[in-house]
């Protein structure tokens, strides 16, 4: 029987925080919900403020996924039960997906409604793991071509998520303040990005030897290790390493604005910057172990700074 956390109405963003290209190669990846964005069903206008334009473009949407979802049933496809006649009926009342998660960041803005959707028209839940991620995959490829299902995974869990072995369970929410002076946050870099061309160049790359992969993974394995076993100061140690692995060797994956400031919190030894899902814009992740005196460093940066909503996380404040 599948345990998680008790909804309330509300699905929130995911942030793969270490695992992203390496994951291809079958390594671990650590998943969190992040509920600094979040999205919930609801109608228009339902007593509520809302963009009528964004409200009616989500509706326009979700019908061309609910015709997606009926021709899928009619092939065969889809082999487990959603109430597609609910939907449409809710559809034509105005429904739509009232969501704060950017999208083209990487931060699970189509696992989010998918989870949502999952929750209330799908007549009989999955009862196992396998089968609910192969569920969710298949209802998030309409957005996708091809799903892994883990970001509808965890807005549907709400909870951290080690992945391995195309196998995943729940983990304690990491918490990287340990002496009460760190810091993880994220750095957005006012673009986004499209996924595919950057997969295909790592692919690529990797073919050639321009890319370590077995490295890669190793080093990512080392640090979600690292991580859940709260051994900050090995954690520490290996950010920075990744930090000037991906900036020498993954370069095309940093928007060029970005470069100096990923740059300088090396030549600093103040944070270190990585990847936050597959690059080229949306979100960077940041870890300091001192963030008032990166706060302070930073204090003349335009780039907007969210912080990783994680348990025992100190309070993080910008200029």
């Amino acid at each position: 029987m599948i345990q998680r956390t008790k909804n309330n109405g509300r699905y929130y963003a995911k942030l793969m925080l270490f695992g992203e290209y390496s994951i291809i190669n079958k390594s671990k990846a650590l998943t969190v919900p992040f509920k600094h964005f979040s999205g919930e069903l609801t109608f228009i206008p339902d007593n509520k403020y809302t963009a009528y334009d964004y409200a009616s473009d989500s509706n326009r949407q979700l019908r061309d996924y609910a015709h997606y979802l009926e021709g899928a049933y009619r092939s065969g496809e889809l082999d487990f039960s959603i109430d597609i006649k609910r939907l449409l009926l809710d559809i034509e009342s105005g429904l739509y997906f009232d969501s704060s998660i950017p999208q083209g960041y990487g931060a699970g803005s189509s696992g989010a409604l998918i989870a949502a959707i999952y929750d209330q028209y799908v007549t009989v839940y999955a009862q196992k793991a396998d089968k609910l991620r192969n569920q969710l995959a298949f209802m998030e490829n309409f957005f996708h071509g091809r799903s892994s299902g883990i970001d509808p995974l965890v807005a549907w869990y709400q909870e951290p998520l080690l992945i391995e072995d195309d196998d995943f369970k729940v983990v304690d929410k990491p918490d990287f303040i340990s002496t009460g002076k760190e810091g993880l946050f994220l750095i957005d870099t006012a673009q986004t990005s499209k996924t595919q061309p950057l997969v295909d160049f790592f692919l690529e790359q990797t073919k050639l030897g321009n890319i370590d992969s077995k490295y890669l993974s190793e080093i990512n394995n080392r640090i979600i290790s690292a991580v859940l076993g709260n051994q900050m100061t090995n954690f520490k140690g290996l950010m920075r390493e990744l930090s000037q692995w991906q900036l020498t060797h993954m370069r095309r994956m940093i928007p060029s604005h970005m470069e100096d400031f990923w740059k300088n919190g090396i030549d600093q030894d103040l944070y270190y910057t990585k990847l936050c899902g597959s690059g080229g814009g949306g979100f960077l992740l940041g870890y300091t172990h001192d963030y008032n005196a990166f706060l302070k460093s930073a204090v003349n940066v335009d780039y907007k700074f969210i912080p990783v909503q994680v348990p025992e996380m100190a309070t993080f404040s910008q200029k």
